[in-house]
C-alpha cells in the first residue's frame, strides 16, 4: 500500500471513529433521559454538527445505525485482546472489488487461532469467528471483515498511543493477546512486541 494510500485510508478511518463518538454520545445522552431535540442542540453547540431529532430519536429507538450495516465492534475486554493479539500476528487486506477489509489473523496454534476468531465474533456482535488452515501460508487463519474495526487497526499504526486507553480498561485481556501471540517481556521490565513498545 503506498503513502499516499495509507494517508486516505488515515482520514477516512479518524472520520468514522469521530461518527462512532457521536453515535455513542446520543446513546449516552438518551440513557441519561435527555430528549432528541435537547440532544440535537448539544450536539450542535459542544460538536458543532447538526443532527435532525427525528434521526438521533432511530438511532436510540434502533430503527436505524449511522454505518447501516456496516459491521460496527463494542469497546470491550474481547476488543483489547483481538486488537494487542493483531498487533503481534495480524495483517488487514483491503479488497478493492468489494470495498471491504479483511481483518486476518495467521498462527499455526489452532487454540490460539479459535481464542481469537470467539473474541473477534463477540466485539463485532457476530457468531464466532472460525478457523480454516491456510494452503498458502502452511498455518490457521481466521478472516473477518469490519470497516469500522479495520479503521481502527489503521489509526493504531499510524499513532500506537490510540491504543493506550484500551490496554488501561482491560489490562489481562490486551496482556493475554500480546503473550497469545508470542509477545515477550524483556530485561529492562517494559512489554515489547515485536518493534512496538506499550
Amino acid at each position: 500500500m503506498n503513502m499516499q494510500r495509507f494517508s486516505e485510508l488515515v482520514e477516512k478511518a479518524q472520520k468514522l471513529r469521530k461518527l462512532n463518538e457521536l453515535y455513542n454520545k446520543v446513546i449516552n445522552l438518551h440513557n441519561l433521559g435527555i430528549r432528541s431535540y435537547k440532544i440535537s442542540k448539544i450536539l450542535e453547540v459542544e460538536d458543532g454538527i447538526r443532527i435532525h431529532p427525528d434521526t438521533i430519536r432511530k438511532w436510540y429507538q434502533g430503527l436505524s445505525h449511522p454505518f447501516g450495516k456496516c459491521n460496527t465492534y463494542r469497546e470491550g475486554p474481547e476488543l483489547a485482546y483481538v486488537t494487542s493479539a493483531w498487533l503481534g500476528d495480524g495483517t488487514l487486506n483491503e479488497n478493492k472489488l468489494t470495498a471491504s477489509y479483511d481483518i486476518i489473523l495467521r498462527t499455526i496454534d489452532l487454540d490460539f487461532a479459535t481464542k481469537w476468531g470467539e473474541s473477534l465474533g463477540i466485539a463485532l456482535n457476530r457468531k464466532p469467528y472460525r478457523p480454516f488452515w491456510d494452503k498458502d501460508h502452511n498455518c490457521w487463519a481466521v478472516v473477518g471483515r469490519s470497516l469500522l474495526l479495520a479503521a481502527l487497526f489503521i489509526e493504531i499504526a499510524k499513532s500506537p498511543s490510540l491504543i493506550t486507553s484500551l490496554f488501561n480498561k482491560y489490562p489481562a485481556e490486551a496482556l493475554r493477546g500480546i503473550f497469545d501471540s508470542e509477545g515477550c517481556i524483556s530485561q529492562k521490565t517494559s512489554i515489547s512486541h515485536h518493534c512496538i513498545e506499550l
